[in-house]
């Protein structure tokens, strides 16, 4: 059995998840899924719109699983000028902000 790691990137304009693994000490990769990161502003302020990405990313799950790859792990990387802001419990006290306009 060949187990896959699952890279998801979560940039400005979209959500990009890729599976690798080692093949003969190289690395292949393969394209699983590719989602938009639609914005949402509510009063002038951008937000990401953070529960459609993360269904995106469970979504891409599933289509990685359907695709008979057995998933070991996964990793997010987003867009560094983004952020969300936690309250004393580690959840999410807003949407997290989006500057892409900004930038």
């Amino acid at each position: 059995m060949k187990y896959f790691n699952l890279a998801v990137d979560l940039g400005a304009s979209g959500g990009k998840v890729f599976a690798g693994t080692l093949q003969n000490d190289k690395l292949v990769l393969q394209e699983v899924n590719r989602f938009p990161n639609n914005v949402v502003e509510i009063n002038g302020v951008s937000f990401w719109d953070i529960l459609y990405l993360y269904n995106n990313i469970l979504n891409s799950i599933n289509i990685a699983q359907n695709k008979g790859l057995e998933v070991l792990s996964l990793g997010i990387d987003s867009w560094g000028v983004d952020f969300g802001l936690l309250n004393k419990n580690r959840f999410l006290s807003k949407q997290p902000y989006s500057l892409q306009k900004y930038v």
